[in-house]
């Protein structure tokens, strides 16, 4: 017996990030950017606005200095990590080739 062929083109997954293969960026990027907001709003303000660094000002010197982990509250730990989603979310979307040009970038707005 003979296997039929679907007559009904295979779509695109709600689980799984829309692909770049390095062409049609604009198509791409306006899936991708929905794609996150979906997931994670926040996500998306990390992309466009830049990551959160948890940071206090030195009363001496009057500059801004990162703070040790264990300083982190949990509200921060959740900011930090939402940087971390967000660039994974975006290597899942990427061809090896494509990858392969942000492998280096450790901010998702780098990405």
């Amino acid at each position: 017996m003979a296997l039929k062929k679907s007559v009904v083109a295979d779509g695109q997954s709600t689980n799984r990030p829309p692909l770049f293969d390095g062409s049609n960026y604009p198509y791409w990027s306006t899936r991708m950017s929905v794609y996150i907001r979906a997931i994670d709003y926040e996500m998306w303000d990390v992309i466009t606005d830049g990551h959160f660094s948890p940071s206090t000002i030195n009363v001496v010197t009057n500059e801004m200095i990162l703070k040790l982990r264990f300083e982190w509250t949990e509200v921060k730990t959740k900011k930090v990590l939402t940087n971390f989603k967000a660039i994974n979310t975006l290597h899942c979307a990427l061809t090896p080739t494509e990858f392969n040009k942000v492998l280096s970038c450790t901010t998702a707005k780098q990405v």
